[in-house]
């Protein structure tokens, strides 16, 4: 079972490596050289085998543009996992919910907190660094940072009337590095785009979702 499409493209250039040292071997390194009675049938014999290397030469590219073409997607289609966030209802009339976060933050520490959230929905906020295409292509995956985790109503009324719950996920909300990135980021080489990201869901009904980041930004999913 192929487990990685960089063992297509392996293959694929391994093959191809070993027809060119194929063919400079019988090219310049064959000592042996046919009589002139034997030559119509050498030619027949190089003739096949020139064949036989050609369609090995394709075999190996089309082996090589099905491994780069499964590497592209797995790049733009690979959702990395930032944040676990379970929502429990604790006060429907006040529309309120225990909002439970379990991730890394960037010195690499696990936390885990509890957040009573007020309004309809629970809203993750964060920070995005997107590369340049080619370079996803090449490894680097998209840099992030979480900010805030706050309460959304549905409607703008609620937001301005009602009292919002904010929290930070980020002790250095003013960090230097985003703050450089925000102001100067685009102007960096490689670097596509850099911009606030936010996702949010709903309160209503105890659930468990996993909060994943795309090279595009955050998305959410349901897991229980």
């Amino acid at each position: 079972m192929i487990t990685s499409p960089f063992l297509l493209i392996y293959i694929g250039l391994s093959g191809i490596l070993l027809v060119i040292f194929y063919l400079i071997y019988m090219v310049f390194l064959r000592k042996h050289k046919p009589s002139k009675r034997n030559r119509a049938i050498v030619l027949k014999t190089i003739t096949g085998r020139l064949i036989t290397l050609l369609f090995i030469v394709l075999l190996c590219i089309a082996l090589i543009f099905i491994g780069a073409f499964l590497h592209g997607y797995n790049v733009f289609t690979t959702l990395q996992p930032v944040a676990e966030i379970s929502v429990q209802p604790y006060n429907d009339n006040d529309q309120l919910a225990w909002i439970t976060v379990e991730y890394i933050d960037h010195p690499g520490n696990k936390i885990k907190d509890n957040y009573l959230i007020r309004g309809d929905q629970w809203m993750v906020e964060g920070d995005i660094l997107k590369w340049d295409n080619w370079l996803h292509l090449v490894g680097l995956k998209t840099q992030y940072r979480l900010t805030r985790i706050r309460g959304r109503y549905l409607r703008s009324e609620d937001e301005i009337e009602k009292k919002p719950s904010i929290y930070k996920l980020d002790e250095r909300e003013d960090h230097p590095f985003w703050s450089f990135l925000y102001h100067y980021g685009t102007q960096i080489p490689f670097v596509h785009a850099v911009y606030g990201n936010a996702a949010y869901q709903t309160t209503d009904r105890h659930r468990v979702f996993l909060l994943k980041v795309s090279i595009h930004g955050f998305i959410i999913e349901e897991i229980t």
